[in-house]
């Protein structure tokens, strides 16, 4: 026998805790994808008010301010990745995406990774990101790295017609997978104004900027910014869980078949003892019989 009964023992003890570990795993995982898509959908009320704010900015703007156009000089990218792993080609087919996407643009661009392991892919590819950041571990941890984002380049709200910012990030598609995805947030086109005018205000009074209009507009701009960037990062993190959760309900099936396996092999081997225990006894009681007589 290959294999004794207590190394069986040992190797079903610990299939057993392994899977018990990965049955937490699943359970945080899907935990988190909720908490995640609560915060985007939670967040759609409050992004609706800002863009209410910047419809009524745009009305109150004189034509010649809003028909300015003007080709950003350098574009910043984020590109939402992971810190940890166990979550198969998450952050390598991001990055092949965004690469490919950025390799259309006639825009200069700088990096800014958000995650280590898709700074480690973005550098192995010989692109080596300007900066990169840790991601959030939670819900609050999105609003820091929000906070942080903007003030390490608060130049985009004063000047929005002259910047370029574009997000790379997986998002949840089905409820149980991702795919890679892409927002040019800046400059601000026209598209995007027109989609603020049709906007139906909430009451029959027509709205009044109360202070200065720049300065209101620059405020619900940069408001407008972190809902973008919160939006991309709590969307990357509900994929990560989901492409974890696959990740763990495939360990488990493997486990699970690996514990049957050695289960049988434990009862086979403990019989085969068995048997062969009592054929001595049964072999021993003849000849002692066959020695009396």
């Amino acid at each position: 026998m290959t294999d004794t009964l207590l190394g069986l023992q040992r190797k079903i003890a610990s299939a057993t805790d392994l899977a018990g570990v990965v049955r937490t795993m699943k359970a945080l995982a899907a935990s988190s994808i909720n908490q995640y898509e609560e915060a985007v959908a939670s967040l759609r009320h409050y992004s609706h008010t800002v863009d209410l704010g910047l419809s009524a900015c745009l009305r109150a703007m004189p034509p010649q301010v809003k028909a300015q156009r003007h080709a950003p000089a350098l574009s910043l990218v984020l590109i939402f990745g992971s810190d940890q792993g166990l979550v198969g080609q998450f952050n390598e087919s991001l990055v092949d995406f965004a690469l490919k996407q950025l390799s259309r643009s006639k825009t200069p661009h700088r990096l800014i990774a958000i995650g280590e392991r898709i700074a480690g892919q973005l550098e192995v590819r010989g692109h080596s990101p300007e900066k990169h950041y840790r991601i959030p571990t939670s819900v609050d941890s999105i609003t820091e790295l929000g906070i942080d984002l903007q003030l390490d380049n608060a130049d985009l709200a004063q000047t929005p017609h002259h910047h370029g910012l574009q997000v790379f990030y997986n998002a949840p598609h089905q409820g149980t997978s991702y795919q890679p995805r892409s927002r040019t947030i800046l400059p601000l086109d026209q598209a995007w104004q027109e989609a603020l005018n049709q906007l139906e205000w909430p009451s029959s009074a027509l709205p009044e900027i109360g202070g200065n209009l720049e300065d209101t507009f620059i405020a619900l701009l940069s408001e407008y910014l972190f809902i973008s960037v919160f939006q991309a990062c709590a969307e990357s993190l509900a994929s990560e869980n989901i492409c974890r959760l696959t990740a763990m309900q495939r360990a488990e099936k493997n486990i699970q078949d690996q514990l049957d396996g050695l289960q049988r092999t434990y009862h086979r081997r403990r019989q085969d003892t068995i048997d062969a225990e009592l054929f001595d006894v049964t072999f021993g009681f003849e000849q002692l019989n066959h020695t009396g007589r």
